[in-house]
């Protein structure tokens, strides 16, 4: 199933996603090395990531947050053991928003090769 599909099926498989959500400001002070700038709005980015993840055979978990721009995935790695990540999807500008992503729970090298995928 492709990514063009996800996209149709996104309110089915995530009923909670039609709910208003809060997109809170990127602040650049304290900024992690954990990030992506992207050309897109929040609702937009949001969107592509859940499509992406949902046909993922690594990602066998997403839980989206009902308020913000929020989600947390698990990424299955059976060498090492999954890592949880939470990943947030901040506000910089009109234009721009930015992916901020950290781990939240498993094996510290496992989630450095997993996260590559993002």
């Amino acid at each position: 199933m492709g990514i063009e599909s996800q996209y149709e099926n996104l309110s089915k498989n995530f009923p909670n996603l039609s709910k208003e959500r809060r997109a809170e400001m990127f602040n650049s002070e304290g900024v992690r090395l954990n990030c992506h700038y992207i050309n897109n709005t929040p609702k937009d980015v949001l969107d592509l990531l859940l499509c992406v993840f949902t046909i993922d055979k690594h990602i066998t978990d997403i839980k989206l947050d009902d308020n913000t721009y929020s989600l947390s995935i698990v990424m299955k790695d059976d060498l090492m053991g999954d890592s949880k990540v939470n990943i947030k999807i901040l506000k910089l500008n009109e234009k721009t928003s930015v992916i901020d992503y950290m781990k939240a729970s498993g094996d510290l090298m496992s989630y450095y090769k997993q996260i590559k995928r993002i």
